[in-house]
């Protein structure tokens, strides 16, 4: 999964700078979507793998976790909206959800391959 994390945040990184060259905010925003995006996979990750072997309690608190996780990728469209001239509302959106859809046709494309 790293390798993929890596590739995103590399292709990612090259679509914001296209992005910024049309418009600044529209970069900083893709870019901004980008980084809470892949922070929060992080984060789940580590999370859910303590889950699974047993060093995190499975209570209230995961539940408190992932909804923390919801509020967490909020954070680049709250930018978004209170610095629209910096960051792109918009832009933030998408990428934040590039992290999602980059690693669905990875999926797609190895379950057509295999």
């Amino acid at each position: 999964m790293k390798r993929h994390i890596r590739n995103a945040i590399v292709f990612g990184s090259a679509i914001a700078v296209i992005l910024a060259l049309f418009e600044l905010s529209y970069g900083i925003g893709f870019a901004c979507g980008i980084f809470f995006s892949v922070v929060q996979l992080l984060r789940s990750s580590i999370y859910i793998g303590n889950m699974l072997h047993f060093q995190e309690k499975r209570g209230f608190g995961a539940y408190l976790f992932f909804t923390s996780g919801i509020f967490f990728l909020c954070i680049p469209m709250v930018l978004g909206i209170i610095f629209p001239t910096y960051v792109n509302l918009y832009a933030a959106v998408a990428g934040t959800l590039f992290l999602k859809f980059l690693m669905f046709a990875v999926e797609i494309f190895a379950i057509k391959k295999g």
